[in-house]
């Protein structure tokens, strides 16, 4: 990949692509035409205006996952004293919007504390006329689902975020209880049931990439379930784990992307577009359907309005980073103290990052995540150089994909109406 007159330019399946980076839904194949610049028409706009926070209300876990970066945490749970600094938090920037993710460990072990949490901040909100609009969702792994949590998810239109890994031989292999069982056939069971229960609620899958397997097996596993969205991601690890990206891991990847493309392609042909639901593939191509300026100078807005509360009432950029002490904030009492670690939050982009400054697609990119880096090899400005050849892989992908769609009257139809849908959901998974 190279960029030559504003246009990025690669060869992907057999074919030339480029792709002008002002309008990139405009990508053409075959001989070069200048396009007009765009680095002046990248979005380097940053919102300090709070409206998204990750709220850690346990570290308790029912299940033992081989690949959780967790493994360390306590059994610690979070109180009502936390939720009130939530509240007034909310009071104080009073954004249009506001979104609160539950997460753990496992939410639904707290279920009452959860309830309670809600119904506090619900009170409150009305009680003290606050305008925002708060929306909730859950990152669950989908084994404690009873009637109490399906009508607290009804109640409160919870979007619903299941940890799941396609097959059952797979799941079975890294995601299970703490007595070594494996935990498929239950969290089949309960997504039917919120399926079933629930038939107009948003339920999303986030699925975790570890043995070479056929994406488009995992989409045809997954789809059954009638997720509104599958997002598969490469697990979080440090480069010496067992189970982190090697070169030969990554190549196996590569060529997983180009088969699921080359299959896409196929189903688009006989009008099956079941397919157009796995994250980020799909992602690029609903922003391109939206014909708007997609360039963007950073991937992520943590430490900005993005932040994540630990059950003690810290804050934290995001949930990668809770329970570093070198990456804490802050707490919901005294606000924002580190000054020092909220400016380079502030300032960290894609074009001070020095391994991002070369990248072609530095304004495109939408996997840079700067929690992954510390893991990976303890600094935020080293990412890890394997997922970024998987990001470019996906990003190639993409557009080879949207410049067929764009050849199929209904497949452009089916796109636009995409666009529309997971809008709604982007920032979930």
């Amino acid at each position: 990949m190279e960029i030559v007159d504003h246009t990025l330019v690669f060869h992907y399946n057999g074919e030339k692509m480029n792709v002008p980076l002002l309008t990139p839904w405009e990508l053409y194949t075959g001989d070069l035409v200048p396009a007009r610049e765009y680095v002046e028409q990248v979005d380097r706009k940053v919102d300090q205006v709070i409206n998204y926070v990750t709220f850690h209300i346990t570290e308790k876990c029912n299940m033992a996952c081989t690949y959780c970066f967790e493994k360390d945490k306590s059994s610690k749970t979070s109180n009502l004293g936390v939720t009130r600094g939530l509240i007034d938090l909310i009071e104080k920037h009073q954004p249009e919007v506001f979104n609160i993710r539950f997460i753990g460990g496992e939410p639904l072990t707290e279920l009452d504390f959860l309830e309670d949490s809600i119904r506090l901040i619900e009170g409150e909100v009305k009680k003290r006329g606050i305008s925002t609009k708060i929306q909730y969702n859950l990152f669950t792994n989908a084994t404690i689902i009873n009637q109490r949590a399906l009508d607290l998810i009804r109640t409160y239109k919870i979007v619903v975020i299941c940890s799941m890994d396609c097959c059952q031989s797979i799941h079975d292999k890294y995601r299970v209880y703490r007595n070594g069982q494996g935990t498929f056939q239950t969290v089949v069971e309960n997504i039917l049931r919120l399926k079933q229960a629930l038939p107009e609620q948003r339920i999303l899958c986030r699925a975790v990439y570890t043995d070479d397997i056929s994406l488009i097996e995992i989409v045809d596993e997954l789809e059954r379930l009638d997720f509104d969205e599958i997002s598969v991601g490469i697990p979080f690890l440090p480069d010496d784990s067992e189970l982190a990206l090697t070169r030969e891991k990554t190549e196996q990847m590569k060529a997983r992307i180009l088969e699921f493309t080359q299959e896409s392609i196929r189903r688009i042909e006989r009008k099956d577009f079941s397919w157009m639901r796995i994250v980020p593939i799909t992602r690029m191509i609903s922003f391109l359907g939206r014909q708007k300026n997609i360039l963007s100078n950073r991937a992520c807005l943590a430490g900005c309005s993005q932040f994540a509360i630990s059950p003690d009432g810290e804050l934290y950029p995001c949930h990668m980073f809770v329970g570093y002490d070198q990456f804490k904030l802050g707490n919901l009492n005294e606000g924002v103290t580190n000054l020092d670690l909220q400016t380079a939050f502030l300032n960290y982009s894609t074009e001070n990052a020095p391994a991002c400054q070369s990248c072609p697609i530095q304004y495109l990119c939408i996997g840079n995540c700067m929690g992954e880096a510390l893991l990976y090899r303890g600094n935020i400005n080293q990412p890890n150089p394997y997922k970024c050849e998987i990001q470019k892989e996906y990003v190639k992908s993409a557009f080879y994909l949207y410049s067929h769609i764009k050849q199929n009257p209904l497949a452009a139809r089916y796109i636009r109406y995409y666009s529309k849908q997971s809008q709604k959901l982007f920032g979930y998974v």
